[in-house]
C-alpha cells in the first residue's frame, strides 16, 4: 500500500500526523492547565485564606493574654505599677478591639466551606471562646 506512494507524500502525511499529534498534545496540556488553575484556587479559597484567618485570630488572642498580663501591672500594690505613666484603659480598650476583630475574622471564616469534622470544631470553638470573652476578658477588662 505504501510502496506506490511518494517519499514527498509519506514525509506530508507523517509531518502533518505529527502536527496533529502535536495540536492535541497542546489542547489536552491547555484544558489540564485550566483544571490544576481551578483546582489550585480552591485551595486558596477553602483551605489558604481559612488558615490564614485562624492565624490572625490566634495572633490577637495571644496579644489579648499580654494585653490582660499588661494590665495587671498597673495594680497600685506592685511596685511595677509606677512605671506607667498612662491608664489601664489602654490595654483594655486594646482588648475591646481585639475582640471586635476576631468576631469580625471568625465570621468570614465560617463564610467558607469545612468538612463536618471542622464544623464541629469551629462549633466547639466558638462556644469557648464566648465563655472565654465573658468570663475571662471582659471581667478582667
Amino acid at each position: 500500500m505504501f510502496k506506490n506512494i511518494s517519499i514527498k507524500t509519506r514525509l506530508t502525511l507523517v509531518i502533518g500526523l505529527l502536527a496533529l499529534l502535536l495540536v492535541g498534545l497542546g489542547a489536552y496540556s491547555l484544558h489540564a492547565i485550566g483544571e490544576s488553575d481551578a483546582e489550585l484556587k480552591s485551595v486558596v479559597n477553602d483551605r489558604l485564606i481559612p488558615a490564614e484567618e485562624l492565624g490572625k485570630i490566634g495572633n490577637l488572642m495571644r496579644d489579648n493574654i499580654r494585653l490582660l498580663q499588661l494590665g495587671a501591672t498597673h495594680d497600685p500594690r506592685l511596685e511595677e505599677s509606677d512605671l506607667y505613666d498612662y491608664p489601664v484603659t489602654r490595654e483594655t480598650d486594646a482588648i475591646e478591639r481585639n475582640i471586635t476583630a476576631i468576631g469580625k475574622l471568625w465570621q468570614s471564616y465560617l463564610r467558607h466551606r469545612a468538612s463536618p469534622e471542622e464544623k464541629a470544631l469551629a462549633t466547639r470553638y466558638a462556644e469557648t471562646r464566648g465563655r472565654f470573652v465573658k468570663e475571662g476578658l471582659r471581667k478582667a477588662a
